[in-house]
């Protein structure tokens, strides 16, 4: 699953970003599922109800917040986290 912040500073400037990264993905791995954070504090919140539905591979695309709340939200699984920079630096 690919957990993404559309506000993240690569997103935000190229809109169409999030939708070429999951076009690719999906390329390789035809049943990935993406959900956009929904603000602050939601990354983790997000990738730990995905975690607990079975899914064996997190991918975060955002920046370092982002990455931080996504690892949080797995912290303790066996599931990986697969980081995708995305954000302004």
């Amino acid at each position: 699953m690919v957990v993404y912040n559309p506000e993240a500073g690569r997103f935000r400037s190229s809109r169409a970003l999030a939708g070429r990264l999951l076009a690719e993905l999906r390329q390789r791995i035809p049943e990935v599922e993406a959900a956009p954070t929904e603000g602050p504090r939601t990354a983790g919140r997000i990738a730990g109800e995905w975690v607990r539905r079975g899914a064996d591979l997190v991918c975060v695309a955002g920046g370092d917040g982002t990455v931080n709340e996504a690892a949080e939200g797995i912290a303790g699984t066996a599931v990986p986290l697969l980081v995708l920079p995305a954000g302004t630096a």
